[in-house]
Protein backbone atom coordinates (compact mmCIF):
# COMPACT_ATOMS: atom_id res chain seq x y z
CA UNK A 1 0.00 0.00 0.00
CA UNK A 2 1.42 2.94 -0.81
CA UNK A 3 -0.66 6.67 0.62
CA UNK A 4 -0.04 9.58 -1.28
CA UNK A 5 -1.01 12.85 0.32
CA UNK A 6 -1.70 15.93 -1.91
CA UNK A 7 -2.06 18.66 0.45
CA UNK A 8 -1.32 22.53 0.93
CA UNK A 9 1.02 23.73 -1.76
CA UNK A 10 0.76 20.09 -3.33
CA UNK A 11 -2.76 19.76 -3.06
CA UNK A 12 -4.53 19.30 -6.47
CA UNK A 13 -5.71 21.78 -8.78
CA UNK A 14 -9.03 21.14 -10.35
CA UNK A 15 -10.87 22.07 -13.76
CA UNK A 16 -12.37 24.91 -12.11
CA UNK A 17 -8.43 26.41 -10.79
CA UNK A 18 -9.95 25.43 -7.17
CA UNK A 19 -7.44 23.28 -4.90
CA UNK A 20 -8.30 19.86 -3.34
CA UNK A 21 -6.30 17.95 -0.42
CA UNK A 22 -7.16 14.49 -1.59
CA UNK A 23 -5.44 11.06 0.04
CA UNK A 24 -5.17 8.13 -2.25
CA UNK A 25 -4.25 5.01 -1.37
CA UNK A 26 -2.69 2.47 -4.33
CA UNK A 27 -2.38 -0.87 -3.56
CA UNK A 28 0.18 -2.89 -6.17
CA UNK A 29 1.36 -5.78 -5.98
CA UNK A 30 4.12 -7.86 -8.28
CA UNK A 31 2.63 -9.61 -11.32
CA UNK A 32 3.01 -13.05 -10.64
CA UNK A 33 4.30 -13.89 -14.48
CA UNK A 34 8.05 -14.84 -15.50
CA UNK A 35 8.30 -11.67 -17.41
CA UNK A 36 6.73 -9.48 -14.80
CA UNK A 37 8.59 -10.64 -11.85
CA UNK A 38 12.20 -10.27 -14.17
CA UNK A 39 11.25 -6.75 -14.86
CA UNK A 40 9.96 -5.96 -10.98
CA UNK A 41 13.35 -7.30 -10.12
CA UNK A 42 15.49 -4.89 -12.74
CA UNK A 43 13.77 -2.00 -12.03
CA UNK A 44 13.14 -1.79 -8.46
CA UNK A 45 15.09 -4.59 -7.20
CA UNK A 46 14.82 -4.98 -3.40
CA UNK A 47 12.69 -1.63 -2.86
CA UNK A 48 9.77 -3.68 -3.18
CA UNK A 49 9.94 -4.77 0.43
CA UNK A 50 10.10 -1.46 1.69
CA UNK A 51 6.91 0.61 0.75
CA UNK A 52 9.17 4.15 1.60
CA UNK A 53 11.63 3.34 -0.92
CA UNK A 54 9.14 2.23 -3.65
CA UNK A 55 6.73 4.91 -3.01
CA UNK A 56 10.32 7.45 -3.97
CA UNK A 57 10.68 5.39 -7.04
CA UNK A 58 6.41 5.66 -8.71
CA UNK A 59 5.17 8.25 -6.36
CA UNK A 60 5.67 10.67 -9.18
CA UNK A 61 3.65 8.54 -11.74
CA UNK A 62 1.28 8.35 -8.93
CA UNK A 63 0.98 12.11 -8.58
CA UNK A 64 0.94 12.69 -12.03
CA UNK A 65 -1.76 10.65 -12.58
CA UNK A 66 -4.01 12.02 -9.78
CA UNK A 67 -3.06 15.85 -11.01
CA UNK A 68 -4.41 14.94 -14.42
CA UNK A 69 -7.61 13.76 -13.59
CA UNK A 70 -8.13 16.47 -11.17
CA UNK A 71 -7.46 19.25 -14.05
CA UNK A 72 -10.60 17.98 -15.90
CA UNK A 73 -12.75 17.85 -13.73
CA UNK A 74 -14.82 20.65 -10.98
CA UNK A 75 -14.13 20.86 -7.32
CA UNK A 76 -18.16 19.73 -7.26
CA UNK A 77 -17.81 16.90 -10.00
CA UNK A 78 -14.43 15.53 -7.89
CA UNK A 79 -16.72 15.13 -4.72
CA UNK A 80 -19.98 13.92 -6.60
CA UNK A 81 -18.02 11.57 -9.10
CA UNK A 82 -15.73 10.33 -6.53
CA UNK A 83 -15.94 6.70 -8.18
CA UNK A 84 -15.27 7.76 -11.78
CA UNK A 85 -12.37 9.86 -10.59
CA UNK A 86 -10.74 6.66 -8.90
CA UNK A 87 -11.45 4.48 -12.47
CA UNK A 88 -9.78 7.26 -14.27
CA UNK A 89 -6.98 7.41 -12.01
CA UNK A 90 -6.78 3.57 -12.02
CA UNK A 91 -6.78 3.33 -15.82
CA UNK A 92 -4.35 6.50 -16.22
CA UNK A 93 -1.54 5.07 -14.00
CA UNK A 94 -2.18 1.12 -14.51
CA UNK A 95 -0.18 0.77 -17.65
CA UNK A 96 2.94 2.66 -16.73
CA UNK A 97 2.75 0.70 -13.51
CA UNK A 98 3.26 -2.83 -15.82
CA UNK A 99 6.65 -1.03 -16.91
CA UNK A 100 7.86 -1.56 -13.70
CA UNK A 101 6.30 -5.27 -13.34
CA UNK A 102 3.46 -4.25 -11.30
CA UNK A 103 0.33 -4.76 -11.00
CA UNK A 104 -2.42 -2.06 -9.56
CA UNK A 105 -4.94 -3.71 -7.60
CA UNK A 106 -6.83 -1.36 -6.18
CA UNK A 107 -7.10 2.79 -5.63
CA UNK A 108 -9.20 4.20 -2.82
CA UNK A 109 -9.85 8.02 -2.24
CA UNK A 110 -9.21 7.80 1.40
CA UNK A 111 -9.97 11.95 1.86
CA UNK A 112 -11.13 14.73 0.13
CA UNK A 113 -11.41 18.29 0.95
CA UNK A 114 -11.29 21.93 -0.20
CA UNK A 115 -7.83 23.28 0.96
CA UNK A 116 -8.12 25.52 3.37
CA UNK A 117 -8.32 28.87 2.71
CA UNK A 118 -4.93 29.86 4.92
CA UNK A 119 -2.86 27.58 2.56
CA UNK A 120 -3.10 28.99 -0.28
CA UNK A 121 -0.64 32.04 -1.52
CA UNK A 122 -2.59 34.92 -3.44
CA UNK A 123 0.23 35.12 -5.95
CA UNK A 124 -0.03 32.05 -7.46
CA UNK A 125 -2.09 32.85 -10.43
CA UNK A 126 -4.39 29.59 -9.72
CA UNK A 127 -4.78 30.00 -6.32
CA UNK A 128 -6.09 33.84 -6.92
CA UNK A 129 -8.83 32.57 -9.14
CA UNK A 130 -9.95 29.75 -6.77
CA UNK A 131 -9.80 31.99 -4.12
CA UNK A 132 -12.02 34.87 -6.00
CA UNK A 133 -14.26 31.68 -6.74
CA UNK A 134 -14.27 30.57 -3.22
CA UNK A 135 -15.12 33.48 -1.56
CA UNK A 136 -18.01 34.32 -4.46
CA UNK A 137 -19.79 30.91 -2.92
CA UNK A 138 -19.13 31.66 0.56
CA UNK A 139 -20.51 35.11 0.50
CA UNK A 140 -23.57 33.86 -1.60
CA UNK A 141 -23.91 31.12 0.99
CA UNK A 142 -23.57 33.48 3.73
CA UNK A 143 -26.37 35.90 2.04
CA UNK A 144 -28.44 33.16 1.58
CA UNK A 145 -28.38 31.25 5.31
CA UNK A 146 -28.68 35.28 6.64
CA UNK A 147 -32.00 35.72 3.68
CA UNK A 148 -33.17 32.34 5.44
CA UNK A 149 -32.54 33.50 9.16
CA UNK A 150 -34.86 36.50 8.36
CA UNK A 151 -37.66 35.01 7.13
CA UNK A 152 -37.45 32.40 9.34
CA UNK A 153 -37.70 35.26 12.15
CA UNK A 154 -40.72 37.22 10.44
CA UNK A 155 -42.43 34.05 9.96
CA UNK A 156 -42.04 33.28 14.19
CA UNK A 157 -42.89 36.89 15.00
CA UNK A 158 -45.89 36.38 12.41
CA UNK A 159 -47.14 33.44 14.13
CA UNK A 160 -46.95 34.68 17.50
CA UNK A 161 -48.85 38.04 16.44
CA UNK A 162 -51.78 35.49 15.07
CA UNK A 163 -52.01 33.93 18.09
CA UNK A 164 -51.72 36.95 20.15
CA UNK A 165 -55.04 38.21 18.05
CA UNK A 166 -56.81 34.96 18.15
CA UNK A 167 -56.76 34.91 22.07
CA UNK A 168 -57.82 38.81 21.86
CA UNK A 169 -60.34 37.76 19.82
CA UNK A 170 -61.51 34.86 21.88
CA UNK A 171 -61.11 37.27 25.27
CA UNK A 172 -63.41 39.17 23.16
CA UNK A 173 -66.06 37.31 22.63
CA UNK A 174 -66.17 35.63 26.57
CA UNK A 175 -66.60 39.26 27.23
Amino acid sequence: RLDIQCTGDRSLITQDRMRVDAGVEFYLSVDTTEEAIGRASQTLGSRTFDGNKLSDLIEGKLIDALRAVAARMTMDQLHEKRAEFVSEVRGSVAQSLILNGLVLESVSLSSMDQTPFSALDENNAFNAVGMRKLAAVIADSKKERAQIDREAEVAVHRSAMQASRHKLEIDLEEQ
